[in-house]
């Protein structure tokens, strides 16, 4: 069966394209395959650049927290401490906040 050849894809160049936060739409088109194509045949390279990414992105994170940024450090705890900006409204008030609501 003839058809189309198969295209040649650049493994190592999606990786990195994805490593920048290309989606697989725009690595396709600089590839000059179709979507379909780039999802089929390296998923684990765009897997892998986005892995990539986020690790970069959670280091430079730290780094800021730890330089002082207040922001950062907040954020941070409440993502990967389980910190959180609730108020606990079960406390008891006992007999003096019924003698407040009931004069």
């Amino acid at each position: 069966m003839k058809g189309r050849p198969r295209a040649k894809l650049d493994k190592e160049r999606i990786e990195q394209l994805a490593a920048v936060g290309l989606t697989v739409s725009e690595i396709a088109v600089i590839e000059g395959v179709s979507k379909k194509t780039i999802d089929r045949r390296a998923l684990k390279e765009v897997e892998n650049g986005r892995q990539r990414l986020h690790a970069s992105l959670k280091r430079k994170q730290v780094e800021v927290a730890l330089a002082g940024n207040t922001t950062m450090l907040i954020w941070l705890g409440k993502q990967y401490l389980d910190q959180s900006d609730k108020v606990d409204n079960t406390h008891s008030f006992g007999d003096s906040l019924k003698s407040i609501l009931t004069k």
